[in-house]
């Protein structure tokens, strides 16, 4: 199986619904603690997994049930802006600068964003 480009794993790794090898979670660190509001800790995750090595499948079989934020929406893009500059200047790559230069209300437009990168530059060497 071919491994995910660093585009696709921030794209599909939402936590809402996924598995992982425990001892690949330890060796990763877990969730980052660093991230002190709603949104983006799970993609930091999946991100460092990837760099790892871990293998995704993408089971549209799969099914959760997400529990809605009682928040207001500016709460949550405030939140989420935040944590997307976070996760930027922790790794400094051209995929997740596009996060720090997303406004949250575009989010959905991420996928189109990437996807437009030059394959060499939005691809970034595992760790």
């Amino acid at each position: 199986m071919q491994r995910p480009a660093d585009r696709e794993v921030l794209r599909l790794f939402w936590t809402c619904n996924i598995s992982a090898d425990t001892a690949q979670l330890r060796a990763v660190g877990g969730f980052d603690e660093q991230f002190r509001t709603w949104g983006g800790e799970d993609l930091d995750l999946g991100y460092r997994l990837h760099r790892d090595g871990a293998h995704f499948i993408f089971n549209r079989q799969a099914k959760a049930i997400h529990i809605p934020h009682e928040r207001a929406l500016h709460v949550l893009i405030d939140r989420g802006e935040r944590s997307q500059r976070y996760m930027a200047e922790k790794y400094r790559t051209p995929v997740t600068d596009l996060l720090a230069e997303l406004p949250m209300e575009r989010y959905f437009d991420f996928n189109q964003l990437v996807a437009d990168l030059p394959t060499q530059q939005a691809q970034d060497a595992p760790a």
